[in-house]
């Protein structure tokens, strides 16, 4: 049986993700970090200067390359949790050629669904409690999505339902799992920012200190997204018996 993918425990996932992280740390940020911090500084620098318009347009393809990212880096974690030999460039040629269409309207529908809950924060009074409710509700049945795109080759609605189906009885296991996950990453990011406050002291600008503070979060996103794949491979396995040999077919492309 696999390290990763069978029936998991909280406990397991966290550590099973800070194994894949810190031990595969180039490959994952060259496949997540590289694509996207670009888009992040320009959005930091486009605000620090107050050009709304470029701001704007840097955050919609910071958010897009975060999505194709997270995509590719399933399908690294993938090859790392089967022992294959990994390949970021074939891993992101994959997702922004063969896949690009099918991620990008699932994508889509997924952020319909925040937005819609988000309108809900103009009702009067309990309009902000309504849309916090249905936007963790909308995570935790759409959080498998992408995954179901890039190994399941199901997309578009099929893919919201399957995602739905995957975490049915386990949502509130696996909030209170990326929920654990987030403090862990959030003392990692405290960690470095004390750790660069001490070192530079009052020789940052507030410019600087945003930007250390974009490619903080950008370095440690990875973190937050590594146990969503393995919560994807413990239902499988919890509900159809996957194993290695259900991952290695699906990786075939």
């Amino acid at each position: 049986m696999s390290e990763y993918i069978r029936e998991h425990t909280p406990g397991s996932i966290v550590k099973g993700s800070l194994k894949i992280y810190f031990s595969n740390l180039f490959p994952i940020l060259m496949v997540y970090f590289v694509p996207v911090i670009p888009f992040t500084i320009l959005q930091v620098i486009a605000m620090e200067e107050q050009f709304a318009g470029l701001s704007m347009v840097a955050m919609l393809l910071g958010f897009i390359a975060a999505l194709f990212a997270f995509a590719a880096l399933t399908l690294l974690v993938s090859d790392i949790c089967l022992g294959n030999k990994t390949s970021v460039i074939r891993d992101l040629k994959h997702v922004f050629g063969a896949l690009v269409g099918r991620l990008l309207a699932t994508n889509l529908m997924q952020m319909l669904a925040f937005v819609l809950c988000a309108v809900a924060f103009l009702i009067p009074l309990i309009g902000p409690l309504i849309a916090i409710v249905g936007m963790v509700v909308v995570l935790l049945w759409l959080m498998f999505c992408s995954i179901v795109v890039v190994l399941e080759g199901e997309w578009g609605f099929a893919a919201l339902k399957r995602s739905k189906q995957l975490g049915a009885g386990k949502y509130w296991r696996n909030f209170g799992t990326l929920i654990l996950m987030v403090l862990i990453i959030l003392l990692i990011a405290i960690v470095l920012l004390v750790l660069v406050t001490v070192v530079f002291g009052e020789s940052l600008s507030e410019l600087h200190i945003a930007i250390f503070i974009t490619i903080v979060q950008q370095l440690v996103m990875p973190l937050s997204l590594i146990p969503v794949v393995l919560l994807y491979y413990d239902l499988r396995a919890r509900k159809e018996a996957f194993n290695l040999n259900a991952l290695a077919e699906d990786l075939k492309y």
